[in-house]
């Protein structure tokens, strides 16, 4: 048996792992996004009013251009309780370059309009004003591909190198 005919299979049986690792991470990640969007479907609805629609800015460096945000707040009362929010998703208000992004976003948000505020029944001052999309649950085939590609990999890899050892024994 052959140290050389074992070692090229054995590095495709590591690029095999690399390849399915990464398809897994990535399924993982999709499947936190869809189940995170999924969750705040189920929370409660209750009525809330928007104190205050602005535009953050934001300069990060010298170099780097202005950014814009919504700076939001809105108010609801949940089980007799007042909070307040700032949340349009689960996720920080996204940053853009263009002002006018920004703007366009905030007239469905004027001052005193009255939203739904999804409001999280075991943490209730977490509120959402908008759902986030469920795609991450839906395009979870594409790494998937990835990894029953790595798992052909290291199979094909593994039996390549059980035969050289049955050549080996057998010799």
């Amino acid at each position: 048996m052959s140290k050389k005919r074992i070692a090229g299979p054995l590095y495709l049986c590591f690029i095999g792992l690399a390849v399915l690792l990464m398809g897994a991470l990535f399924m993982g990640l999709l499947w936190k996004s869809y189940v995170g969007a999924k969750e705040t479907r189920a929370w409660p609805v209750v009525e809330g009013v928007v104190l205050e629609a602005s535009v953050a800015e934001r300069k990060l460096g010298p170099q780097i251009p202005q950014e814009y945000s919504m700076g939001l707040s809105y108010s609801y009362d949940f089980e007799g309780q007042p909070y307040q929010g700032d949340h349009l998703t689960r996720r920080e208000n996204p940053w853009y370059k263009d002002r006018e992004r920004v703007e366009v976003g905030l007239k469905e948000f004027s001052m005193g309009t009255r939203v739904e505020v999804f409001v999280n029944p075991e943490e209730p001052e977490e509120a959402v004003i908008k759902h986030e999309s469920k795609a991450g649950g839906y395009s979870i085939w594409f790494p998937g591909l990835f990894v029953v590609a790595g798992l052909g990999i290291i199979l094909s890899a593994l039996r390549k190198i059980f035969s050289e050892v049955e050549k080996g024994i057998a010799s």
